[in-house]
């Protein structure tokens, strides 16, 4: 991994405030660049780390989406979209705790815990539920 102070181009001229180009080369040799506003006093390993956190916040956002429905809402206020949101991020916490305990990747830990949610609440009484 390397960082270096660079300066963006716009137009041919460059642009007011510099900003960290980071490198880092892949075990499979393979260099990837990402440029970071981060302040100049940066310590390397923490823009080392925060450089390594991209990973795991794809994955969870994969999670939601696919998983637990994340994009699938249809609200049309802020308030709604947070509360939305907020029903998300519980469930993914409650996966995480379910893997975490019974040691089981997201693979199995996911049917297994949609199949233990069905059972504990079925369809048809949450549907009359809605409908009170």
């Amino acid at each position: 991994m390397a960082r270096i102070r660079v300066y963006l181009s716009r137009d041919g001229l460059p642009e007011e405030k510099p900003l960290w180009l980071f490198i880092r080369r892949n075990s499979d040799g393979q260099l990837k660049y990402a440029l970071s506003n981060a302040p100049e006093d940066i310590p390397f390993s923490e823009l080392c780390k925060a450089s390594t956190m991209r990973w795991p916040i794809e994955q969870c956002f994969k999670e939601g989406k696919y998983q637990i429905g994340m994009d699938h809402y249809e609200h049309r206020s802020w308030p709604a979209w947070h509360r939305h949101m907020i029903y998300v991020f519980l469930a993914l916490h409650f996966l995480l705790r379910l893997r975490i305990k019974f040691k089981k990747p997201a693979s199995d830990a996911l049917p297994q815990a949609r199949r233990l949610v069905a059972a504990m609440l079925p369809y048809h009484s949450i549907e009359r539920h809605a409908l009170n």
